[in-house]
């Protein structure tokens, strides 16, 4: 039993037993109400449904010919804009404030924020399934608005930390990051309307896309698992000085990525071996909290996790192999198909996913249950899903995840059978994620609804009337 878990055990049988300050670890008074993350959690499991649901019946043209194609670019925005981004987003404004011990600076703005994102989304992979660059450029515009917006809002809020640590510097790269990434998707934009680049089309897209996944999304996972993990672990940070020069490394060879695949450069494999330091030592500090942690046994949910980073070594290795300076195959640019999935779906999602196993059920817990405590039994936070139901989810993702990237990097005009099969079944553990998920927020739903909170009313009438009564008996 892990420290959320104890929480709601400790909270059944008596209410003075349940303490605000002791669920501050991912809700308390200084987050946001829970139905802003919320709503970004909810768009981002719609997203990943589709994607699950429609990437099989398109698998051999998105993932067994070249990737510079508009079905394949459409699918892969849907996974990072709609899925990965959107649940960062939502992720990020739930936990900045109880990590760092600061309110948000303006809630209003993460609804607009949210309203701009999940419209500019659903334009944009539109746009890029039908090849409308000229419609494009005003969703896309959304997009970079709602990006604005959020990064206004984190900034702000992060102004008012009074002592930064490793999280706060994290997070404020990764804002960084997140603004250049923007940029260079607006100048891609323009540039396939009014055809102005002086830049190889495929490098650019190629580097925009690095300085996403890396710049933006790694180091989020990087800066955010140096406050959950030990929370989750019940462990602490072990060296401050692997953490810093992980941090240095990382920012050192990111640019350096991205200008070296933009220029066509011979340093990219020198960045990439920096980058690759910058992971490892990033690794190594991750399972060193592990070691030292308190509790006997990983749940699943930090194993999850611990399977997610597994996936490093496959990608630093491939990314070595694409970097360095040879003339470029139709092998190795299929390569590049099977590379892109162990980063984002192999790394980036398995590793969201698996903090979404801790994040949605306690803010389900959180909003629910507190006020039912000492009146009626709550559940604990395993609970609220199936653990069974992630154990097969988790096996079916690898398998199909696996047995697409091996067909997709070895074989140009790869079978579109076997990839269908393969995507099938990564989209059945996909789509077990997404129902396991959907127990704990139908409890919200449930709760939100005049129905529940009559019935909540009414039983608290009846509580209190049968005391009345015990307290009148003589």
């Amino acid at each position: 039993m892990n420290r959320l878990d104890a929480i709601s055990e400790r909270a059944a049988p008596n209410p003075r037993s349940w303490r605000k300050e002791e669920v501050a670890s991912i809700a308390s008074e200084l987050a946001p109400s829970v139905d802003l993350p919320v709503r970004y959690f909810v768009f981002g499991l719609a997203a990943l449904t589709l994607f699950a649901s429609a990437l099989p019946f398109f698998a051999g043209e998105v993932l067994g010919q070249h990737h510079y194609n508009h079905h394949t670019i459409a699918f892969t925005h849907l996974l990072v804009l709609g899925w990965i981004a959107t649940v960062i987003l939502g992720a990020t404004i739930q936990l900045v404030p109880v990590a760092l011990g600061v309110k948000i600076y303006n809630e209003r703005l993460i609804r607009w924020t949210f309203g701009f994102h999940a419209i500019g989304v659903a334009g944009m992979v539109a746009c890029f399934w039908f090849w409308n660059f000229r419609l494009m450029l005003w969703f896309g515009s959304c997009i970079t608005l709602s990006f604005s917006l959020f990064v206004y809002n984190i900034g702000w809020t992060l102004k008012r930390v009074e002592k930064h640590d490793a999280v706060s510097i994290h997070i404020a790269a990764s804002l960084a990051y997140l603004v250049l990434t923007f940029l260079a998707g607006q100048y891609l934009m323009h540039n396939k309307v009014i055809s102005f680049s002086p830049f190889n089309v495929i490098s650019a897209i190629h580097a925009h896309a690095h300085l996403a996944a890396l710049g933006w999304f790694f180091m989020m996972i990087m800066g955010v698992s140096y406050r959950l993990i030990p929370m989750f672990a019940l462990s602490s940070i072990q060296s401050e000085r692997r953490i810093w020069t992980s941090f240095i490394l990382f920012n050192a060879g990111v640019p350096g990525i991205f200008f070296g695949i933009l220029l066509q450069a011979c340093w990219l494999v020198g960045a990439v071996i920096i980058v690759s330091l910058a992971l490892g030592l990033w690794a190594w500090e991750v399972l060193a909290i592990l070691k030292a942690r308190k509790r006997p046994h990983l749940d699943g949910t930090l194993k999850q996790a611990l399977v997610a980073m597994a996936h490093i070594p496959a990608l630093v290795a491939l990314g070595l192999l694409l970097s360095w300076p040879s003339p470029l195959s139709a092998i190795k640019a299929q390569a590049q198909t099977g590379y892109g999935m162990i980063a984002l779906l192999g790394f980036v999602s398995l590793f969201v996913m698996a903090m979404l196993y801790k994040i949605i059920p306690f803010l389900v817990w959180y909003k629910i249950y507190p006020p039912l405590i000492g009146r009626q039994p709550v559940p604990k936070l395993y609970e609220l899903y199936s653990i069974p139901l992630q154990r097969w989810a988790l096996a079916l993702f690898l398998a199909g995840l696996w047995t697409t990237a091996i067909v997709a990097s070895l074989s140009t005009g790869a079978s579109s059978l076997l990839l269908t099969v393969s995507t099938g079944v990564m989209g059945c553990g996909i789509l077990l994620f997404v129902v396991n998920m959907g127990m704990p927020l139908s409890r919200l739903i449930l709760h939100a609804c005049p129905l529940a909170r009559l019935l909540t009313w009414w039983n608290d009438v009846r509580a209190r009337r049968s005391a009345h009564s015990r307290a009148s008996m003589p």
